[in-house]
């Protein structure tokens, strides 16, 4: 399989040019111990995946001045390697090499072809420009980890989503929902077209109802943290201990509900919204169920 939720979505949308894509683009390379599968500085041709075997991912403070030691981790089997080549010119940012001393086994993803069977559907070239552009702009908007091809700025699908523009989100959410039964897909359907909530597909291909929620972590210089110990809602008081927060809507930007949270939860104090992308954090969570979906929560902590 193709580890990207967005090729689920292709194939959905679009499954001849899907399938074209698969006949032209997909190939396994077989590596031997010693193999290099690319260089540091080379500008990227594929995406790979990893399927049998091992590869040792290696980074120099010579060549990446980010660094201050030389790293060298193991790729993890299924593994999308190099994803930002999908969606920008990119340059590996490290070396990858074989180090198992049998057979190992790559998938390989030509970003050529690619583009040009993506190219051959009007609505999978503009799903891809979209998805594009909301994964580089969170990207640079994130600097909070070190880069590299297996890990940009921890840029995955569920954080790239609530950055696409809200027809895009509504447009991958249709078609996931096609892919349940009537009998599990009306409270889900539901949930979605009020905005309540986004639904994806995982990167097996399984449907997912993606729930975000925003909060603000206020820290005074001891140290000490705002929460909120009561909760009221439209019957009741919840006792609890919880940092400010309200659930993102469908094409809600992520600054535009920090900015809502202070003009409701924080209103009584008079504070202003800063909000500084670099000092934003992301926690997720999953629950599988019986049913057709499961369900990730997401929670952005904004500082």
């Amino acid at each position: 399989q193709m580890l990207h939720p967005l090729f689920h979505w292709w194939a959905a949308a679009d499954c001849s040019t899907f399938k074209l894509a698969c006949h032209r683009a997909v190939k396994t390379l077989p590596l031997i111990f010693g193999d290099m599968l690319f260089h540091v500085n080379e500008k990227a041709s594929a995406v790979y995946v990893l399927v049998t075997g091992s590869l040792a991912y290696k980074q120099d403070p010579a060549t990446c001045g980010w660094i201050t030691e030389t790293t060298v981790e193991e790729v993890e089997s299924g593994k999308l390697i190099s994803e930002a080549a999908l969606w920008t010119i990119w340059s590996h940012l490290g070396t990858a090499e074989a180090r198992f001393a049998g057979h190992t086994e790559v998938v390989s993803i030509s970003l050529e072809q690619i583009r040009s069977c993506a190219e051959c559907s009007e609505v999978v070239t503009f799903m891809f420009a979209a998805y594009g552009a909301a994964f580089v702009s969170h990207m640079l908007a994130t600097q909070v980890m070190l880069p590299s091809d297996l890990n940009i700025n921890s840029a995955t699908h569920l954080e790239v989503l609530p950055a696409l523009p809200p027809e895009y989100q509504q447009a991958l959410g249709q078609l996931a929902l096609r892919k349940l039964s009537r009998s599990k897909v009306k409270d889900l359907s539901d949930e979605f077209e009020e905005g309540k909530c986004m639904v994806s597909f995982t990167a097996l291909g399984k449907v997912e109802r993606v729930v975000v929620v925003n909060v603000v972590k206020l820290r005074r210089i001891d140290g000490r943290v705002l929460v909120h110990l009561v909760r009221r809602t439209k019957n009741r008081l919840i006792r609890g201990c919880q940092l400010p927060g309200e659930k993102l809507t469908i094409g809600e930007d992520p600054v535009e509900s920090v900015t809502r949270i202070f003009r409701s939860w924080l209103a009584p104090y008079g504070l202003e919204a800063h909000v500084c992308p670099e000092k934003r954090t992301y926690e997720t969570s999953h629950k599988r169920t019986l049913s057709e979906y499961g369900s990730t929560y997401q929670r952005i902590v904004h500082e």
